[in-house]
C-alpha cells in the first residue's frame, strides 16, 4: 500500500510487553518519505493523540514507550505537520472540530495482546479513529497532488464535461463527443453515445446516473460502464447552448436544462416540460451557468452582469440584482455551485463570492487578489473552491472565511473543470501545446 513508506519495524523487545518501569522503548525506522507521524493511543473508551514532526528525513528513527492493556495505532504521513494544520505535541481532541487528516499508512501494535511484539499494516483508518474530530490549529491545509495524466494532442478540442462518477473515477468528455474515464490506473477512453456529435452539458443525477446532451439537443442517460440510451430531446433553437443541473446526491431525483437564452426546462414524467419561455441572451464578459437551490427550486447567471435568476418548478422566476464591489474594470457574475451543507455560491471574474441566505444574496468577505472564478466546487465539508485563472483558486471555509490563494494545477493552464472524489478532487486544464492536463489532488483533512 506504502512502499516506500513501509516500516521497517525494529523491535527491542524480544519478549510480550508488560508493566515494567524499565520496559524499553520501541524503535520504528521510517522510510525517507515519512515526514510527520500522530501517535493514536486507545485505553477503553478513552483515545489520547499526539503529533510528531520527524524532521531530518534520513534520520527516521522513531521512539515509542510501551503503555499496557492499550491499543496503539501510529498514523504515517508524507507532509509536514504544519501542512496537516497540527503542531508537534498533543493533539486537542474537539467534538466540533474537523477529522484527522487523512494517513498515507497506518500501523497498529495491539499491547493488550500476548502475540503482540510488532506492527501490523491497517488497510484503512480504523473506525474509532474516522469518528474523532479534533482542533485543528491550520484550517487552511494544501493540496497534495498525486498524479497528472495527459489527454494529448486534441488541438482546439477541449474538454466541456468532468463528472464523478463514484468514489474514485471521474468521467471526462470532449467536444467531439468522445468520453474518457480517469481512475487510480490512468485514463481509458470508453464507448460514446455522441457518435460524431458534439458534447455540450453532463451532469449526475441524485441516483448516480449520468446525463449527457449535445450540441443538437439530443439527450441520453446512463453510464460509462453500463452503456448510455437515449431520451427525448431538448428542443434547443439553433445555436444555443444548454446547462444541466440536477439535485445533490441528499435529494430526490431532478434534473432541469437551462439555455442561454434563458429558457428552462424540467425532466419529468419521461419528457421534457417548458417551466419558463426565453428570454433573452448571455451577457457581454458573463457566461451561462446554473445550480440547484432548493426542492423545486434552481438559479442561472449570465442575463446581466449582476443578476440571478431564480427559477420554481412552479413557473415563477425571482430576478436578484447583486450589487458588485467596485473594481477597476465592470464585474461579472462568472460561476455557480450548489455547497452540501452550506447553500447555493456565486463567484464572479474578479474575487466576489455571493452565498443564498434566507431571503438574499449576501457577499462573502474576499480578498481582491482572488482568481477569476471560472469554476467554483464544493468539497464535502461547507468548504469551497473558486478561481481557475491560471490554475489558482481560492479556499472559503465555514467559521474563518477565505483561506490565502492557492495555486492547484500546476500545469501553467486555466483550470475550467473539476470534480470531488472521495478523497480530493480532479482538475481539468486548459489545452496547453495541443494536450488537456488532468490533475488528481489529495486534501488531507476530508476522511
Amino acid at each position: 500500500m506504502f512502499a516506500r513508506l513501509y516500516l521497517l519495524l525494529v523491535s527491542l523487545l524480544s519478549m510480550g510487553l508488560c508493566a515494567c518501569a524499565d520496559t524499553p522503548p520501541i524503535s520504528l525506522i521510517l522510510g525517507e518519505d515519512a515526514h510527520s507521524i500522530v501517535l493514536a493511543r486507545s485505553l477503553e473508551a478513552s483515545v489520547t493523540l499526539e503529533a510528531r514532526d520527524l524532521g531530518d528525513p534520513d534520520s527516521t528513527r522513531v521512539l515509542l514507550d510501551p503503555l499496557p492493556r492499550s491499543v496503539t495505532r501510529v498514523l504515517v504521513y508524507r507532509t509536514p505537520l504544519s501542512d496537516l494544520g497540527l503542531q508537534d505535541g498533543t493533539v486537542v481532541i474537539d467534538a466540533n472540530g474537523g477529522p484527522l487528516p487523512r494517513p498515507d499508512a497506518v500501523f497498529v501494535l495491539d499491547e493488550s495482546a500476548a502475540e503482540s511484539s510488532g506492527f501490523r499494516e491497517l488497510d484503512a483508518l480504523p473506525a474509532d479513529l474516522e469518528s474523532v474530530r479534533i482542533a485543528a490549529t491550520n484550517p487552511c491545509v494544501p493540496f497534495v497532488v498525486e498524479e497528472v495524466t495527459w489527454i494529448p494532442r486534441l488541438g482546439d478540442v477541449v474538454v466541456t464535461v468532468a463528472i464523478a462518477i463514484d468514489e474514485a473515477r471521474v468521467l471526462v468528455g470532449v467536444v467531439d463527443g468522445r468520453l474518457f474515464v480517469l481512475d487510480g490506473g490512468g485514463l481509458t477512453q470508453v464507448e460514446s453515445p455522441l457518435s460524431g456529435g458534439s458534447l455540450g452539458a453532463g451532469v449526475i443525477d441524485a441516483g448516480g446516473e449520468v446525463w449527457l446532451a449535445d450540441k443538437e439537443g439530443a439527450v441520453f442517460r446512463g453510464h460509462p460502464y453500463r452503456g448510455f440510451q437515449a431520451e427525448p430531446t431538448l428542443p434547443l433553437a439553433s445555436g444555443e447552448t444548454v446547462a444541466l443541473v440536477s439535485g445533490p446526491p441528499s435529494s430526490a431525483f431532478e434534473l432541469y436544462a437551462v439555455t442561454s437564452s434563458f429558457g428552462v426546462f424540467e425532466f419529468a414524467g419521461g419528457a421534457w416540460s417548458e417551466l419558463h419561455a426565453r428570454s433573452g441572451t448571455v451577457a457581454e464578459r458573463s457566461r451561462l451557468d446554473a445550480a440547484w437551490l432548493a426542492p423545486g427550486q434552481i438559479a442561472a447567471i449570465g442575463s446581466q452582469a449582476e443578476t440571478i435568476l431564480e427559477f420554481g418548478r412552479d413557473g415563477s422566476l425571482v430576478t436578484q440584482h447583486i450589487g458588485l464591489p467596485l473594481r477597476p474594470t465592470s464585474d461579472a457574475l462568472y460561476g455557480i455551485e450548489w455547497v452540501e451543507g452550506l447553500g447555493a455560491v456565486v463567484g464572479s471574474r474578479y474575487s466576489a463570492a455571493l452565498l443564498r441566505g434566507a431571503s438574499d444574496w449576501e457577499l462573502l468577505p474576499l480578498p481582491s487578489s482572488s482568481p477569476v472564478a471560472h469554476l467554483m466546487l464544493d468539497l464535502g465539508d461547507r468548504s469551497f473552491l473558486a478561481g481557475g485563472e491560471a490554475g489558482l483558486f481560492m479556499q472559503w471555509l465555514p467559521g474563518r472565511g477565505q483561506c490565502p490563494p492557492l495555486p492547484i494545477s500546476g500545469t501553467g493552464g486555466d483550470v475550467r473543470h473539476a470534480a470531488r472524489t472521495g478523497a480530493g478532487f480532479v482538475t481539468v486544464s486548459m489545452p496547453i501545446n495541443g494536450s488537456i492536463a488532468l490533475a488528481r489532488y489529495r486534501r488531507p483533512l476530508i476522511p
